[in-house]
């Protein structure tokens, strides 16, 4: 694979992340400081970090993101939508698809010719997406509750 494609996976794992960053953001809005509110709040960190990392592996490969489309008032419009028309559930399920779509291109990623440090990066944060899914769809299940 092209380094080419490689900055362009990588750049929209990027601005996937800051969208489901902001996605959480928009849900802590909605869903206040109940018990689910600790994983969320971690998870919106998580997000905050992988973006950051993975500008740092687009710095490390000596070039810049490529040109996205910004996401926040999509993320912040389907949570308010969604809390609308299907409450907390709704939001946790919302929440779940998004962290999936970010594992996908995690691992359409972990698919490229990535070496050293970009490899190991992209590895560690993906273990993290696991783990979101995890909590979340205990979550859609009714654990646990706000």
């Amino acid at each position: 694979m092209a380094e080419q494609d490689v900055v362009r996976k990588v750049s929209t794992l990027m601005r996937m992340e800051e969208a489901t960053r902001d996605a959480y953001d928009a849900a802590l809005g909605k869903l206040g400081a109940g018990k689910a509110a600790a994983p969320l709040q971690r998870f919106r960190q998580d997000h905050q970090q992988h973006a950051q990392e993975l500008r740092q592996v687009i710095d490390q490969m000596g070039t810049q993101p490529m040109a996205g489309d910004g996401a926040q008032t999509f993320a912040e419009t389907l949570i308010d939508s969604v809390a609308q028309a299907h409450g907390y559930d709704g939001v946790f399920s919302t929440l779940r698809v998004a962290e999936a779509a970010v594992q996908l291109q995690y691992e359409d990623i972990l698919q490229s010719e990535l070496t050293g440090q970009a490899s190991q990066t992209i590895r560690k944060l993906a273990k993290d997406e696991a783990e979101h899914i995890d909590v979340l769809e205990l979550a859609t299940h009714g654990l646990p509750q706000v």
